[in-house]
């Protein structure tokens, strides 16, 4: 599947993974777009649906994937205001990239602490 944009795929049936990526969109240059992966064609993309049920997936245009807090620290690092950038070159950066890691995986397994699951819709 061609794309025109670079595609960010999270999970839209959790509260936390939309504020967190509502903050995130906010603060990049529009080059990503946003979407949840319950509304996408997984398939098509070759990202599995297990996979996005643990992690945030950036689909660039040129068909690299980046997941979890590497999805993140790269749609950080387009963005045109230098603190932000400055935070995704961080995020993607030795040595505090094993640090972002590991706070990315804290917080997606406890994202039901964090205003996590909201109820599933009957139409997905």
């Amino acid at each position: 599947m061609a794309l025109d944009k670079d595609l960010f795929l999270f999970d839209g049936d959790c509260r936390f993974c939309a504020r967190s990526v509502a903050w995130l969109s906010a603060r990049t240059d529009g080059s990503v777009t946003f979407r949840a992966w319950q509304h996408v064609d997984t398939d098509a993309l070759g990202v599995s649906a297990a996979a996005l049920e643990q992690k945030a997936v950036l689909v660039a245009t040129d068909g690299r994937r980046f997941d979890g807090h590497l999805a993140y620290g790269e749609c950080l690092r387009r963005s045109p205001r230098r603190d932000v950038n400055l935070l995704g070159r961080l995020i993607l950066e030795e040595p505090t990239r094993e640090v972002s890691r590991w706070v990315y995986g804290w917080a997606s397994k406890n994202r039901h602490r964090l205003g996590g699951q909201a109820a599933r819709s009957a139409a997905g």
